[in-house]
């Protein structure tokens, strides 16, 4: 059997090739394994260890993964409410801005009467909100807690 043969043989069991009508991504996946198969060839000569050629190619997968890892990218949605910029920074109570339903009197819940653990929560409405933050807030006590506590 000759090596071309023999080569088409080993890769086609494994082969990385995908269903594509571009010549140009055929050919670089063609080329890819044939890299591959030779580096393969290479570390039977080279090596006692004896592994089958899939084994092989796992191994290869998952040293390129561990030495060239991904960088982790945010999933997206919104940001998690205790972020430091809340703590820090200037802050100044403002207006909500009036909605086409509610006019100029547009109210929103409280954040930190609707979520607090330090006292009765209640559903208190407020004009108030900062403005920095995106968050709706009464001007007394609540806008002071949310700001410099960290668990309001």
């Amino acid at each position: 059997m000759g090596a071309v043969d023999r080569a088409d043989m080993i890769t086609s069991f494994v082969d990385c090739a995908r269903k594509s009508t571009k010549w140009y991504k055929k050919l670089f996946f063609h080329l890819l394994d044939t890299a591959v198969l030779n580096a393969y060839t290479v570390h039977r000569k080279l090596s006692e260890e004896r592994m089958p050629y899939k084994d092989f190619r796992l191994k290869l997968v998952k040293e390129l993964i561990q030495e060239h890892p991904l960088p982790r990218r945010s999933t997206g949605g919104r940001p998690c409410v205790n972020t430091p910029l809340r703590l820090t920074g200037r802050h100044f109570p403002s207006f909500v801005p009036p909605t086409e339903a509610q006019g100029q009197s547009t109210r929103r819940h409280c954040r930190v009467c609707l979520y607090t653990t330090r006292r009765k929560r209640e559903r208190k409405l407020t004009r108030y909100m900062c403005s920095s933050c995106d968050t709706a807030l009464c001007p007394a006590p609540c806008f002071e807690e949310f700001h410099t506590l960290k668990n309001y």
